[in-house]
């Protein structure tokens, strides 16, 4: 039967395409988009870090103002910047794991959503929750 179909070696085995790898290699080279410097990618990444750290302190202090304890301690503000920043980058982290996952920018819809939401689900539950058990 191989006689009939002269690009099937065997039974059972795939038709061999009759592609030039050189045909091949220029093909891609004239299609593809030369990529960015990995300085350029590596400066995005820590400046949208930067902005999760910011985005989190700035909901930590939305947080202290939206919700008022009746019985509260001075002192907690530097408590909730900082809780808000570390859950941003820990949020930010996971937004773009799991919504950019073949390109990892932290200055992404997913990275800043998810560092928005994390950070004040955790400043939330710090003033609102912990806070009205201690």
């Amino acid at each position: 039967m191989t006689g009939c179909f002269p690009n099937v070696v065997g039974p059972g085995s795939y038709p061999r395409l009759p592609v030039d790898s050189a045909d091949l290699k220029s093909s891609f080279q004239t299609t593809s988009i030369a990529p960015l410097p990995r300085s350029t990618f590596r400066m995005q990444n820590w400046i949208g870090i930067g902005i999760w750290i910011v985005l989190g302190a700035t909901i930590g202090l939305v947080m202290k103002v939206l919700i008022k304890r009746p019985n509260e301690t001075p002192g907690h503000t530097i408590v909730l910047m900082i809780l808000g920043s570390f859950a941003a980058v820990i949020g930010g982290m996971l937004g773009v794991g799991i919504f950019h996952l073949y390109e990892p920018l932290a200055i992404s819809p997913g990275g800043m959503a998810g560092g928005a939401t994390f950070s004040a689900m955790m400043t939330f539950v710090y003033r609102w929750g912990i806070r009205g058990l201690i």
